[in-house]
């Protein structure tokens, strides 16, 4: 759907109308000039779309008509646009910006589309007519009643090309010379078929014409288009009656002919009359004489060019008749003294028009003054030969022009050196009389324009350009004047610069542009009326903007500054001028110096070309290009920080004062390029009936940029912002103060809810800068560090609030003025809660900036204030008051959503002396936190010692979390969010500190003293978290047995001990959001772990003594009913046996032996003894074996049995208020070695007996002896018939290992048995067995050794000695048997009570285990003397073997070593009286490794 407009050739323009949905730009290029049409002229085109409708099918071809005369009175002649075409009707008169009358003349359309008829391989239509239903072949076609159109060129090639003429029919005939198909449209016919057109024409409605004039036009025409050509093939008589004289006409067959003059085609007629003469001239402009040979008279047809023949209309009647004259006749213009020789000419009439042309004309050299306005006019001087026109449409309508040439001289314009103007040239000279009105129309070029530029000054815009190069007058013309008219002026536009009407700065570089630059034509339009002063417009040409060559770069490029973009949602909204003033740009900046507009100024943005536009001699821009400035509008002083900490900088200092002022609207309305009228735009368009939106950008004190919208309301609950100038007047004195603009921002029109409400702030947004300076260096420290981290997420773009926190700024030339308290009293984190401002004219007396926010883990609300002050002294003083507490710590925050489980640390007071620790932390989502230490009192529950007067604990140096920031995410929490806030405790630790005190657990008479508080997050099963304050100390736990505390984790197989530094956990679950919760326990256990059903960390309680432990896991102490010491864990009894396996404060639990439930309770006194308290005073344990060590080679296995099953009873008792506060019994405890290659070794069974009294000892014990050690097992069962075998012993060391053994002494065992002494002692001279198990953490060994000698007497008084040994050692590294036999001889004897024995024997080994092969040898020299009172052993003996080890060397394979091992003893021991031992030992060894293997030797 659009307007599309046809340039013909000629200053008019045609327009065909396919859809009436879009406008077209009617501006009009008359010889360059720039001429506006009139508003009613877009209306009437708007109309007649209207009427059309929406239907894209329906079109109207539309003639744009710059005459009042129909024909146009051009001298030169040309193609009229619409020529030969009917009228549906005419739009106007519209006066355009030259003074002409302007007319839209609408063309009526055919009544049914025309068909072509045309010849089979030619596009162009032979004829274009309207006829009914067609079909089938035929010879004839009927034509309806309408038009019919032919090619113009068909008839004479002169013609232009695509030019058609026209006749309106009554009816007619096409024929064909051979029938032709119809059915298809083109109807085409073969080139041979000749086609004729017999027509019955229609005339042109007459008009009443200047002396009667007339035609009578052929009534009937016959046309032939044959393969030879077209021709008008018959026609019937026709006349013409002009200034009294008439001419008959009758057909001729002389061929067509083209005027050029007319624009028409000719078909030549035969006339009755050689000559005309103009008998009678009643015109009251142009009286016409004479008489004139005709040379042709034809019947004419107009022409009407287009290419596209669907948009042809109606034909106007059957055209005209013209005479050709030869020179004769004269005409005489009013006014005019002179006649006109019209020389060759030609005389045309149409029904209702008389129109006389000619080229040639003359008149003598004279000339025609013509008073314009003031002392201007224009003089005409006709020069031969010269072109001319006649128009007469009715007898009140006539026209006349003429090509002469003028001299124009002007009183305005005038140049800046207050020159006039003058130009001459060719012009075209017209006169138009509409009844009793005259008009002049003039239009000349300057022939001598001056080209070197000439310089005209408007009230904001110097012009530089050449003299006029056109001008084109419009006027009522009267006695040789024009006493009201519009004089049009064209120059060529050299360059533009604007100015300011005061002094002023500006940016602009004032290199001259080329001189030959151009850019465009540039337009003066002057309008006068008598006694009224003449009124001057200029029109920019359509290209300027503000690009234009003399518009050029700034002299200095600005320095794009750190903003972090927070101007980009303004520029979004309006851009233009604010855009360009953001980025380095190369924007005409012109800054008013002078008081008029207070130093105000204007900034100019990117105009689009045809944007610009000169009203009331001011050039104006669209008013979104046009932004008001100022210099930056506070100054930014260096700040000194008082006192000086060694920390912050001082004093800081700025490279500038920031950005300039701008302010600009999103209206299009044009507004002069002036601070005035820029001002008065802008807040004009804001406070008008249809208010458009405002930006502007200032800077505030010391680092700050603000940016503001001003949206107006369109709520009736909220007023929009206040934009007002404020110029206060003092009319007495008849002074008036400087221009401000006040910015307000909006209010509720409703009255305010009770309690404090947040103070209205502008809209947009406020950046604090990172732009000050240290000693001439960068720094990123600001004024208001280290809470400005807080600033810009809160006002800054895409900030929580974007905003500016400012309740009034009224900003000048001279500097920015408000009185701002701006509050907000919102409780929540990182919140800036008071931006106030003291600033008068760009001097700050007073900047205040608090944040408001939230102290973790205790809630506490805290502010903290940087103050800047102006002191007498001039100097500008910063001061920070730290974090200061304005609220207890109770755990409540802003929002809901943090559930604190407070324990017995109920909160803080009285909270003082907080400092910065340097420390931050930056939680995933961007919160930004500080470290800070302080003091304050600590509410403790229960505090009996340690308490202040006022009952708090005191802390001191406790650690807190002061939030800086809140999350970078929208909208803002307020607060740390759960995660975030356990975010926070895993990075930083759980906060809080040392303290010292002891309380009663819910006076429960268990003292604890408290070393620290601190907080930590804990998990539900479904993912909720909570937070836990945990008190750490050391519960006060009687004596009667070790008591203390470990912790086990989940994963951890034995417990551990707690934390050194913050001791054993206490908390309790009583979330601080609702009431106090009683049933809940105070439980001895991390905080983590509060929630989670299973713990990840076990607190136990633990009761040691020497050689056994228990402990009591996750105890806790209920808040209600008896006090005691409970469990939902089942308690543990750590073993002598099992002890010994630990590596820490307790063995494996996996080891130790259960409870058989957690139905227990260590019940508290009033004087804090602990009683266990039991269903049964002992409990079955279960028969499990407990793998206390286990190797390749070796396993040690505890029994809760004994051999034959019978499990373990066991025994505790507690009470630490008794003389005897504990006691421990197992029964039937049984401790087992077995090797995988011998089976079990040996077992110890017995019942363990311990008590705080007694040392812990095996009682009712035995030893059994597995396959491998059988021969021993019978010996002491032989032997145990005659005594007693002495017990097993047992012991607990400091290393954390248990040692059990028994040992067989022969000599000892003999003394028990007397009586038997005297036989054993003939044949057994020794008999040892040895059984030592050794337990530890790290590895078990178990050692047995079995020898005998034996001795019998011979004849010869000496004695065979026999000696036979097996050895085994059992070890995690393997086991190793050995094997010796012996045979020697010796002597004995026993005499007087002392016994004597010495033998020297000769041994074989044989060595074998896991790994070890091997063979030995040996010699032994023993001897012993038993004097009762004093006994002598002297033994030597030496031996060696030879050793074969096999293991996996370094490579993976198997491989061994021969090892070389020799060993000699000697020993000699002496006893006196049971009491002295002297005992001397010395030995030597020597081994070698044979082969150089890998293998190492050990167990032998």
């Amino acid at each position: 759907m659009e307007l599309r407009r046809i340039s013909e050739n000629g200053s008019d323009q045609s327009w065909i109308m396919v859809n009436p949905s879009t406008n077209d730009n009617f501006t009009q290029q008359l010889s360059g000039l720039k001429i506006e049409p009139s508003p009613e002229e877009y209306l009437a085109i708007e109309g007649v779309k209207r009427e059309l409708g929406t239907d894209p099918s329906r079109t109207q071809h539309l003639v744009r008509r710059e005459s009042e005369t129909k024909a146009m009175p051009t001298p030169w002649g040309r193609i009229a646009s619409g020529a030969g075409q009917a009228l549906d009707r005419s739009l106007g008169p519209f006066v355009d910006s030259s003074g002409r009358s302007i007319f839209i003349d609408v063309i009526k359309p055919t009544v049914a589309p025309l068909i072509a008829i045309q010849r089979v391989g030619n596009p162009q239509p032979l004829l274009l007519c309207s006829a009914g239903t067609l079909s089938g072949t035929v010879s004839t076609i009927a034509l309806n009643a309408g038009s019919i159109w032919f090619p113009a060129q068909q008839f004479t090639s002169a013609a232009p090309a695509s030019s058609y003429v026209g006749l309106q029919i009554q009816s007619g005939t096409i024929s064909f010379s051979t029938p032709v198909a119809v059915g298809a449209v083109p109807i085409v016919v073969s080139g041979g078929v000749a086609v004729t057109a017999t027509l019955r024409l229609v005339a042109a409605a007459p008009t009443t014409l200047i002396d009667n004039a007339s035609v009578q036009t052929p009534s009937n025409a016959t046309f032939s288009f044959t393969a030879s050509g077209s021709s008008l093939a018959s026609a019937d008589a026709s006349s013409l009656t002009a200034f009294g004289t008439t001419a008959q006409l009758s057909y001729s067959t002389a061929s067509a002919q083209y005027d050029s003059l007319f624009s028409r085609v000719l078909f030549p007629s035969v006339s009755n009359k050689s000559s005309f003469t103009a008998v009678s001239s009643s015109s009251q402009l142009v009286t016409v004489s004479g008489s004139a040979t005709i040379s042709v008279a034809a019947w004419s047809l107009p022409v009407t060019i287009t290419t596209n023949v669907a948009t042809l209309g109606s034909v106007a009647g059957s055209g005209g008749i013209s005479l050709s004259l030869a020179a004769g006749l004269e005409a005489v213009v009013t006014n005019g003294t002179l006649p006109i020789d019209c020389g060759l000419c030609t005389l045309l009439v149409e029904p209702s028009m008389l129109e006389l042309r000619g080229r040639s004309a003359t008149a003598p050299n004279s000339a025609s003054s013509i008073s314009l306005y003031n002392l201007s006019n224009v003089t005409f001087r006709s020069s031969a030969p010269f072109a001319f026109v006649y128009i007469n449409e009715s007898v009140d309508l006539e026209a006349w022009a003429m090509a002469t040439t003028f001299v124009a001289t002007l009183d305005q314009p005038r140049t800046i050196n207050n020159a006039r103007v003058r130009l001459s040239g060719p012009a075209v000279f017209e006169l138009m009389r509409n009844g009793v009105t005259t008009k002049l129309t003039a239009q000349g070029t300057n022939a001598t324009a001056n080209v070197s530029a000439q310089s005209f000054a408007l009230k904001n815009l110097l012009l530089r350009a050449t003299d006029p190069t056109s001008i084109l007058v419009t006027g009522t013309y009267s006695n040789s004047a024009v006493t009201q008219g519009v004089a049009t002026l064209g120059f060529t536009l050299a360059s533009v610069l604007p100015f300011l009407p005061d002094p002023y700065a500006t940016n602009l570089d004032f290199s001259e542009p080329s001189s030959t630059a151009t850019a465009g034509t540039l337009t003066m339009v002057l309008t006068w009326q008598p006694t009224v002063p003449v009124v001057i417009n200029v029109s920019l040409p359509t290209a300027t903007s503000t690009s234009a060559k003399a518009i050029t770069a700034p002299v200095l490029a600005k320095t794009k500054r750190q903003v972090d973009d927070h101007h980009s949602s303004l520029i979004e909204r309006i851009k233009g001028p604010l855009e360009s003033a953001v980025e380095p740009r190369s924007s005409p900046t012109y800054l008013d110096l002078s008081t008029n507009v207070s130093q105000f100024g204007v900034l100019i943005g990117d105009v689009a070309a045809g944007s610009l536009s000169i009203s009331n001699l001011y050039l104006e821009a669209p008013n979104d290009t046009v932004a008001v400035i100022t210099l930056p509008a506070v100054q930014w002083e260096p700040v000194v920080t008082v006192p000086d900490p060694a920390a912050f900088p001082t004093p800081l200092t700025y490279p500038d004062c920031g950005e300039t002022f701008v302010m600009a609207t999103k209206s299009v309305t044009l507004v002069p390029i002036a601070p005035r009228q820029a001002i008065d735009g802008i807040l004009g368009t804001y406070n008008s009936t249809a208010p458009q939106e405002i930006a502007a950008r200032f800077t505030l004190p010391f680092g700050m940029e603000a940016t503001t919208q001003l949206v107006p309301s369109t709520s009736i609950l909220f007023s929009s912002p206040g934009l007002r100038q404020v110029q206060p007047t003092f009319s007495s004195s008849n002074l008036a103060g400087g221009d401000q603009i006040s910015f307000t921002p909006a209010s509720s029109r409703l009255l305010h809810p009770i309690g404090q409400v947040q103070s209205p702030s502008l809209q947009g947004s406020t950046t604090l800068l990172q732009n000050a300076l240290y000693n001439g260096t960068s720094t990123q420290t600001t004024v208001l560090s280290p809470i400005d981290g807080a600033f810009n997420p809160t006002f800054g773009a895409g900030g929580s609030r974007p905003s500016v926190p400012i309740t009034r700024i009224d900003i000048s030339g001279f500097g920015e003025s408000t009185f701002s308290d701006w509050r907000n009293p919102a409780d929540a984190a990182a919140t800036i809660s008071k931006v106030n401002f003291n600033v008068m004219l760009g001097r700050t007396s007073r900047e205040v900036v608090q944040l408001y926010s939230v102290k973790y883990p205790w809630g506490t609300r805290v502010v903290r204030t940087i103050t800047i002050d102006r002191q007498n002294s001039g100097v500008v003083v910063r001061s920070d008051s730290g974090w200061q507490a304005v609220s207890q710590g109770l755990y409540q925050y802003p929002k809901p959503g943090i559930t604190t489980n407070s324990g017995v640390v109920l909160g803080i007071t009285n909270i003082t002396n907080i400092r910065d620790t340097g420390s931050t932390f930056t939680t995933p989502d961007g919160s930004q936190l500080m470290g800070v230490v302080f003091d304050c009192g600590v509410m403790m529950e229960n505090v009996v010692k340690g308490a202040g007067p006022d009952g708090t604990v005191p802390g001191r140096d406790l650690l807190g979390y002061v939030q800086l920031t809140d999350r970078t995410a929208l909208p803002p929490l307020g607060q740390l969010a759960n995660d975030q806030y356990a975010d926070l405790i895993s990075a930083v630790g759980p906060m809080g500190g040392q303290i010292d005190c002891v309380i009663n657990i819910n006076k429960s008479g268990l003292l604890m003293r408290i070393k620290s508080v601190g907080v930590t997050p804990t998990t539900s099963s479904s993912g909720s978290i909570e937070f836990v304050m945990q008190a750490g100390g050391a519960p006060i736990l009687p004596g009667g047995g070790l008591w203390s505390f470990v912790s086990q984790g989940s994963s951890d197989p034995s417990p551990n001990a707690v934390d050194p530094i913050n001791g054993v956990p206490l908390i309790r679950r009583n979330a601080t959001t609702v009431a106090p919760i009683t049933k809940y326990p105070y439980i001895f256990q991390n905080g983590a772990d509060l929630l989670p059903s299973s713990p990840a960390i076990y607190i136990c309680l633990m009761h040691s003594t020497g050689t056994q432990r228990l402990i009591f896991p996750q105890p806790k102490i209920e808040s209600t009913g008896p006090f005691q010491i409970t469990s939902t864990v089942t308690p543990f009894l750590a073993d002598p046996y099992v002890l010994a396996t630990a590596t820490g404060p307790f063995c494996h639990v996996n080891l130790c032996i259960p409870f058989n439930d957690a139905n227990y309770s260590l019940a508290i006194s009033s004087t804090g003894d602990l009683k266990l308290q039991l269903p049964q005073p002992s409990f079955t344990t279960n028969t499990q074996p407990r793998v206390l060590r286990s190797s390749k080679t070796l396993e040690t296995i505890a029994y809760c049995s004994d051999e034959n099953g019978v499990p373990s009873v066991v025994t505790i008792s507690i009470d630490t208020s008794l003389a005897k506060p504990w006691s421990v019994s197992i029964t039937k405890m049984s401790l087992a070695t077995s090797s995988g290659s011998l089976g079990e070794v040996v077992r110890i069974v017995g019942d363990i007996e311990s008590d705080s009294q007694t040392p812990t000892q095996i009682v009712n014990s035995r030893v059994l002896f597995g396959k491998a050690l059988q021969p021993v097992q019978t010996v002491v069962s032989f032997l145990d018939h005659f005594g007693q075998i002495p017990a097993p012993t047992i012991a607990m060391t400091n290393d954390w290992q248990i040692q059990a053994g028994l040992k067989f002494d022969f000599a000892e065992y003999l003394k028990a048995v007397p009586a038997l002494a005297s036989l054993i002692k003939q044949f057994v001279v020794d008999l040892d067995f040895k059984l030592v198990a050794e337990i530890t953490a790290q590895d078990t060994t178990m050692d047995a050794e079995f020898e005998v000698t034996l001795k019998f007497k011979t004849p010869f008084g000496l004695d065979v000695i026999g000696l036979a040994s097996f050895e085994i050692h059992m070890a995690d590294e393997g086991n190793t048997y050995i094997i010796t036999l012996g045979a020697g001889l010796g002597v004995s004897f026993d005499c007087a009570g002392f016994d004597a024995i010495a033998y020297f024997a000769v041994t074989q080994s044989l060595i074998i285990g896991d790994d070890i092969f091997g063979l030995g040898t040996g010699t032994l020299l023993k001897g012993s003397i038993d004097l009762e009172i004093v006994e002598v052993d002297i033994e030597v003996e030496a031996s060696m073997a030879v050793i074969k080890v096999s293991c996996t060397g370094p490579s993976g394979d198997a491989e061994s070593t021969i090892w070389g091992f020799a060993q000699a003893t000697i020993a000699v021991e002496i006893s006196i009286a049971f009491i002295i031992d002297i005992g001397f030992s010395w030995s030597t060894e020597w081994k070698n490794n044979f082969n150089g293997g890998p293998c190492p030797l050990v167990g032998v």
